[in-house]
């Protein structure tokens, strides 16, 4: 499940592990390209590595697939900030 990896993932990113992070998530949306917090996440990816720009879709692409809870108001604040 895509939970797991996610997991993974943003523990690689709290270590600075970017591109490791980012390669993962990359992986996780081939296999998962609708999943809210799959796409979220590759947003935040692309954020944290200073490619603001490249977020915006994927935050978007979050919220219409259904993002919710405390998901979608990070990723809002994330929207927000990145545009």
């Amino acid at each position: 499940m895509p939970e797991e990896t996610i997991t993974r993932a943003r523990k690689l990113r709290k270590v600075d592990e970017l591109e490791e992070s980012q390669a993962i998530l990359l992986d996780l949306l081939a296999e998962h390209p609708n999943h809210p917090v799959v796409l979220y996440e590759v947003g935040g990816s692309y954020e944290v590595m200073g490619e603001e720009k490249q977020a915006i879709p994927f935050y978007k692409n979050a919220i219409g697939s259904g993002l919710d809870g405390d998901d979608l108001q990070e990723c809002l604040i994330c929207l927000g900030s990145s545009q």
